[in-house]
This record gives structure tokens, C-alpha cells and sequence, in this order.
């Protein structure tokens, strides 16, 4: 069973993007707080497009072949370059406003990246879990 979620983040350029996540959305936090805790790392990760999972690494060492159906462990698994699918880029919005009204039913979290903190909601709860929680 998964647990869909979104991850948005404030762009350098102004816009907001974001994912989506099939697996393991309850658990997100930590791994962003921990490995993509700045803006160029949540630029990147928003650059992977539509995530399989969330993983510590954005991205494989050049010797690893990873792909959708042979992952490598630790490795964010990505619609777009690791299964071929097209149509996978982030979505981007003008707000984080915009990016809610355009919230897809079965997203059960969501997690935000505003050049400083990452925060999550817990659209079950409708609940914000704090920056320090």
C-alpha cells in the first residue's frame, strides 16, 4: 500500500515546484531535513520531476546502474529518467496557494521547502507538524 505525497519548494526563480511521491509519504521529513536541507538540494530534487520513492541521494554514482525495476538502495527513484515515462517535470505554480488549490485528492502529506525549512501537513490530521517536530 502507498502513501501518495507532494513535495513543493520555493524556487530561486520565484516559482513553486512540485512532486509527487508514490511511496512511504509519512516518513519524508526526516530524509529532507537530513539530505536536501538547502536550496540547491531541493532544486535538485524538484529538477528529478514525479518521484517512485524518496531516497538520501538524488542520484546514483557513476558507476551504479540504477534504474525503475533495479534501484540502487539509498537512491531516489524517479518516473522520468529511471522508467523512460514522459510528462514527469515537476509542476510548477506562481505560490504555494496556487500549488493547494491544485491538490490532488489521494495526497495524504505534503512537504514544503521554503528556501529556509522544510514543514509538513498531514492532510489526514489537517494539521501543520511544526519546523522543530
Amino acid at each position: 500500500m502507498s502513501t501518495r505525497s507532494n513535495i513543493r519548494a520555493l524556487c530561486n526563480d520565484g516559482k513553486v515546484r512540485s512532486i509527487y511521491v508514490h511511496f512511504d509519504g509519512m516518513s519524508h521529513l526526516e530524509t529532507l531535513r537530513e539530505h536536501y536541507n538547502s536550496q540547491e538540494q531541493a532544486e535538485l530534487l524538484m529538477s528529478l520531476g514525479h518521484l517512485s520513492s524518496l531516497q538520501e541521494r538524488a542520484s546514483p554514482k557513476m558507476d551504479q546502474n540504477h534504474s525503475f525495476n533495479n534501484p540502487v538502495g539509498g537512491v531516489c527513484v524517479a518516473y522520468g529518467r529511471d522508467r523512460g515515462e514522459k510528462d514527469t517535470d515537476a509542476d510548477e505554480y506562481d505560490t504555494f496557494e496556487d500549488a493547494w488549490a491544485d491538490n490532488a485528492s489521494d495526497i495524504e502529506y505534503v512537504y514544503e521547502w521554503d528556501k529556509l525549512n522544510w514543514a509538513k501537513y498531514d492532510l489526514r490530521r489537517k494539521e501543520r507538524i511544526p519546523v522543530g517536530g
